[in-house]
């Protein structure tokens, strides 16, 4: 059956006019779905910290941090979930949640570095002490440099969404 040529290109100009949905950055995709791994996985912690935080006396040193640990995790894992969730779904709503995941996490680096100062101060031998400095301080960087990559991604969809 032979093209009528007219309405061949009445439809090819219908089609052209309507917005081509783009797909997101893999660099954008693979950042939010480490995050949503990240966010699990820290999720699966929560329990424990919440029974940990039952168990502990109230004199114990860590007992202050405890709580402070269970919120900002507790956060940062709802924010980060729905910050991923909606970014992944090319939701402008995602940006700001991201951006307050960002907070949260800042949050837990300093919940982390209050409970790794309490620690060291229990420690008297210094080599001991000095090793457990270095792990700290290699996990904390190694975490600001994860949060400096999910930032870049969370800059770069934010591009994609305004442009």
């Amino acid at each position: 059956m032979p093209v009528n040529p007219k309405s061949h290109l009445s439809h090819q100009r219908a089609t052209a006019k309507q917005p081509v949905e783009e797909e997101l950055p893999s660099f954008i995709k693979g950042w939010m779905v480490a995050d949503i791994i990240f966010c699990a996985l820290r999720g699966w912690m929560i329990p424990f910290s919440i029974f940990g935080y039952s168990k502990m006396y109230y004199g114990d040193p860590l007992y202050p941090t405890a709580l402070f640990e269970i919120i900002s995790s507790t956060a940062l894992v709802v924010v980060g979930l729905i910050a991923a969730i909606m970014i992944l779904r090319q939701k402008m709503i995602g940006i700001p949640f991201a951006y307050l995941t960002v907070l949260c996490t800042f949050a837990t680096f300093g919940v982390g570095a209050w409970q790794l100062s309490i620690n060291l101060n229990q420690i008297y031998d210094a080599s001991e002490r000095s090793v457990w400095t270095v792990v700290g301080l290699l996990l904390l960087s190694s975490r600001v440099i994860l949060l400096g990559f999910y930032i870049t991604a969370v800059n770069k969809a934010k591009d994609f969404f305004y442009r």
